[in-house]
């Protein structure tokens, strides 16, 4: 049995409903939101960024502005303090949960499939752990899924009923996660050859005049985004060049402290794992933070991947976007000298969503075998809740006894000594 191509949007009940998972993601992120007291190593970076914005000259050696700018209005509306940089990454990371139950269901037309990948985005160590930093990743992974969220609303129409100016929403979302971290272009050629490949293959009048303004609206409104953010920060044509031709430069030759953080793949023995912060708290006690993701999902997802790729005859084609975006990424990540671990920020989601969108599949595949897949669900859930939980203590930045942050870690894996160079003072 496959499952049906198109869905039907009156049985998918109001969209409204996704305000539940965002109130409860919200309350999840913003509990103990001001622990620990003082930045992160890589915050202190994006935080100072954003305090030269509100006080001082901006830097000239930094990442394209509009991430240091909305952390700059968290600033403002927050305090500035470190709660108040991370605050409208907790927004962000909630409104990511939200989106990610609405996709799921759009694309399985089952509202359990969106309620599963919510909960398995919620329960991984990488997103929650970013989803409480005032960094960039959560901006441009939050834009990644609306514009994906986007793209999927316009593909609800045919061809000769799409309207241009769908396509220039599109792409400003497009623009404005561009001008957050470059990542997000992978999802530019995917969304631009499926959208254009439709108005070829369609017979409206005005086909010339809506791959007009699809070529617009993939170029424009990312250039606009792009400059503004530079120019309201009063940077000329000459120094805009200037640093991206700088930006680009430092990353396509970063290779970060080998000695604090490792490659992408070494998370999953947790060798020499990203500490995030290591610092002395008190006799006997230490504040750790370690960025690693949740084994269960993360296997789970990628098996996934490939076993959806045997039944391409009978999933629905718009479900390989999926494989498409985790795939792209992986690509875009592997041209750089070093990638770490939480450059994977922005697959977790997409890894979420081919847990839904397989659950989904399984229960229309296998009619007959409904109960042990929702058992199945449950266990492997209530498996990612306790990996969650494991590694809670090394994510929240709780004051913890010295001796037990070694037990955390993987046999193989080195503790962390306290290092002062690894924080900095709020």
């Amino acid at each position: 049995m496959a499952i049906p191509q198109k869905i039907d949007k009156n049985s998918l009940g109001s969209p409204w409903i996704a305000l539940i998972p965002f109130i409860l993601a919200l309350a999840f992120y913003i509990f103990w939101l001001d622990g620990p007291k003082r930045l992160y190593w890589d915050e202190t970076i994006h935080v100072n960024g954003a305090r030269a914005i509100l006080y001082s000259t901006p830097s000239a050696r930094d990442y394209p502005p509009l991430g240091r700018e909305i952390l700059a209005l968290s600033l403002t509306i927050f305090g500035d303090s470190p709660a108040g940089a991370r605050g409208l990454s907790a927004f962000a990371g909630a409104g990511s949960i939200a989106l990610v139950f609405l996709i799921a269901r759009r694309l399985t037309g089952n509202v359990a499939a969106g309620w599963i990948a919510g909960l398995a985005l919620l329960l991984d160590t990488m997103f929650y752990l970013h989803a409480r930093l005032g960094m960039l990743d959560m901006f441009v992974t939050f834009f990644m899924i609306l514009a994906f969220w986007y793209f999927l609303k316009i593909r609800e129409k045919e061809p000769e009923r799409r309207s241009w100016l769908s396509y220039y929403v599109l792409g400003f979302i497009l623009a404005f996660g561009f001008s957050i971290k470059a990542v997000i272009c992978v999802l530019y050629p995917i969304f631009l050859i499926d959208l254009a490949w439709a108005l070829f293959r369609s017979k409206t009048p005005s086909r010339k005049a809506h791959l007009f303004h699809l070529a617009l609206a993939f170029s424009l409104p990312t250039i606009f985004v792009l400059w503004l953010s530079y120019a309201i920060l009063g940077y000329s044509l000459i120094e805009i060049k200037e640093h991206l031709t700088w930006y680009y430069n430092f990353m396509s030759t970063f290779q970060g402290n080998p000695h604090i953080i490792s490659k992408w793949y070494q998370w999953i023995v947790v060798k020499e794992p990203i500490w995030y912060l290591k610092v002395n708290a008190g006799p006997g006690q230490m504040t750790a933070v370690v960025a690693t993701g949740n084994h269960v999902l993360w296997f789970s997802a990628e098996i996934i991947f490939v076993v959806l790729l045997f039944c391409w005859r009978k999933i629905p084609k718009e479900w390989y976007f999926l494989h498409l975006i985790i795939a792209a990424q992986f690509f875009f990540w592997g041209i750089k000298p070093t990638t770490h671990i939480y450059y994977m920020v922005p697959l977790v989601p997409f890894y979420a969503l081919l847990v839904g969108v397989f659950y989904a599949f399984m229960m229309q595949r296998f009619p007959a075998k409904q109960k042990y897949i929702k058992l199945d669900t449950a266990v492997f859930l209530v498996c990612c809740l306790l990996v969650f939980a494991y590694y809670f203590p090394l994510l929240s930045g709780r004051p913890i006894p010295k001796e037990k942050v070694q037990r955390y870690m993987f046999p193989g894996s080195q503790g962390p000594a306290s290092d002062p160079k690894t924080s900095q003072e709020p």
